[in-house]
């Protein structure tokens, strides 16, 4: 959106690079978000945020699975802000120390088979050719800001960068729950779509007030009778008092 010559939202890519402080900005990024969005869609089983004294050299544990064999890969998830061109110490020191036997929460050994290296700007390919050939037999991906942006669209819808985007999801989530509580309590469960048949027997007192009887009951159609009468309508579950007042024609029904 523009004003003038001034935008008033950042690009997405604008976005990812501007999460300069990697502990503050970064990691809640992709902590919060992405890895979320990425578990919710079962890209992958779980992951832990490790970053701290007892890191050893991963920022966070993905469990992903195998695509054939379905069995799981623990992948080591070194972070970093900005560009990645020939200060590569940490990384190499991140990467050997991720290389190590870990436990996992319950106790159990487990081996780092994978490794992704991200950064919210670029990765030079002599820094990526240098790391590649430093760890010749590891498995490493690299993630720069447009492999960062490409996920969060996959992941996370195209939308996910724009002002409104976190209101529809929560007006979605509240949405959801209501229509969800309402087919709890409601009394026909499980039908899904019904349709009534538009004929009602109209009930009348068996005699007039002369003492003279009526005529014997008589179906009418529903929507002839609600042109020549006023109706109220009633609907919603127990616990619910929703009235809408028809009037000619019942274009509701």
């Amino acid at each position: 959106m523009l004003r003038g010559n001034k935008r008033l939202f950042m690009t997405k890519q604008e976005y990812i690079q501007s999460l300069k402080k990697e502990v503050e900005q970064f990691h809640p990024f992709l902590r919060d978000r992405l890895f979320a969005a990425m578990q919710k869609e079962t890209a992958i089983d779980s992951y832990d945020y490790t970053h701290g004294n007892n890191e050893q050299g991963a920022d966070f544990i993905v469990i992903t699975r195998d695509g054939v064999t379905k069995k799981e890969i623990a992948v080591a998830v070194i972070v970093k802000s900005g560009s990645i061109t020939n200060s590569l110490e940490t990384v190499e020191r991140q990467i050997s120390q991720s290389k190590t036997d870990k436990k996992n929460q319950d106790g159990e050994d487990f081996s780092v088979r994978r490794f992704w290296v991200i950064t919210n700007n670029t990765i030079s390919k002599n820094a990526r050719d240098y790391i590649k050939d430093k760890f010749k037999n590891l498995n490493i991906e690299f993630w720069d800001y447009q492999e960062v942006v490409r996920l969060s669209d996959l992941y996370m819808g195209d939308d996910w960068l724009e002002p409104h985007h976190s209101t529809n999801t929560f007006l979605q989530t509240k949405r959801q729950y209501f229509v969800d509580m309402m087919s709890r309590n409601s009394l026909a469960q499980n039908l899904g779509e019904f349709s009534l048949r538009q004929t009602v027997v109209e009930r009348k007192a068996e005699y007039n007030s002369n003492q003279q009887k009526n005529d014997p009951p008589k179906k009418v159609n529903v929507l002839e009778c609600a042109k020549k009468r006023k109706m109220i309508l009633l609907e919603g579950g127990f616990g619910t008092l929703s009235i809408k007042l028809c009037h000619s024609p019942p274009s509701i029904i």
